[in-house]
């Protein structure tokens, strides 16, 4: 009860805007509780055909859950089955995929969703290897992306801070 009261009088008393704390992440506050959306990520292809795999995250803090919203750009086009998350570790968790499009310009753009759990996330950037994000189409071709060192280590960076202010957050 103290918690709605508490964002009630907030709501009432400061204009609900976003606000952005870097070039990668902005925070809502919204009935729901504080909403944060992580963005401009990319990550390269090891497979042959595909380029990139551009993404983000959004995560509300009242859930246990995160949505990452995808755009895979290939050469041909990629009817995506299946999710796949690859940790260091040797775990592999499959992901419902909801496609949202699919388009040609120059290049095939596939955009969709998964969602996976709170602590995956926090296991995917707790590494200090990065983890594979691999799709699976329905001719049975596999599309594996993976960043490389000097990627991984500037986004490990940077969500880790994020995944911070986001544990500070919590109620």
């Amino acid at each position: 009860m103290r918690t709605l009261l508490f964002y009630t009088l907030l709501f009432l008393v400061l204009p609900i805007q976003s606000q952005s704390y870097d070039k990668h992440l902005k925070t809502n506050i919204t009935s729901e509780g504080i909403l944060y959306y992580i963005y401009n990520f990319k990550m390269k292809s090891k497979s042959e055909g595909a380029k990139s795999l551009e993404y983000d995250f959004t995560h509300l803090n009242e859930r246990d859950h995160v949505t990452l919203t995808a755009t895979c750009i290939t050469t041909d086009i990629a009817n995506i089955d299946s999710f796949y998350l690859s940790l260091p570790t040797g775990e592999k968790f499959e992901c419902s995929v909801e496609k949202i499009y699919t388009e040609h310009k120059s290049k095939w753009r596939t955009r969709f969703r998964v969602n996976f759990s709170y602590d995956l996330w926090q296991e995917m950037y707790g590494q200090n290897v990065p983890f594979r994000i691999i799709l699976l189409c329905k001719d049975k071709k596999q599309i594996i992306f993976e960043d490389s060192a000097k990627a991984w280590k500037k986004n490990r960076k940077k969500l880790s801070q994020i995944l911070e202010v986001i544990e500070v957050n919590k109620n």
